[in-house]
């Protein structure tokens, strides 16, 4: 027989699917993999489309981002700037998985 307290009591279990996927990607310890593609694919729209195009490869190696920039004058600035470039790919994801960039 249907017991209708049985419905409620699931409501309780019920998440978010970003709660669900988050758990699945905790549980597979892949949350980490998966921040970093996110990074790499919303470079262009996070860093412009002028550092986009200057950019030719990108990728992770631990905690590090390693960026292939043709421009030398435009790998000098963002040099300087790292700091900001981490913070800003950080705060994207909203947890920290970016420690450093390397421009190459």
């Amino acid at each position: 027989m249907y017991d209708k307290n049985d419905f409620y009591k699931r409501k309780s279990d019920i998440q978010s699917i970003g709660e669900a996927l988050g758990d699945m990607l905790d549980a597979f310890k892949i949350k980490k993999k998966f921040n970093q593609t996110h990074v790499i694919q919303a470079w262009g729209d996070l860093m412009g489309s002028a550092i986009a195009r200057q950019t030719r490869e990108i990728f992770f190696k631990d905690q590090k981002l390693f960026v292939r920039i043709d421009s030398g004058a435009l790998k000098q600035e963002l040099s300087m700037h790292k700091s900001l470039v981490v913070e800003k790919l950080n705060k994207f994801i909203g947890e920290e998985v970016v420690k450093e960039v390397v421009f190459l």
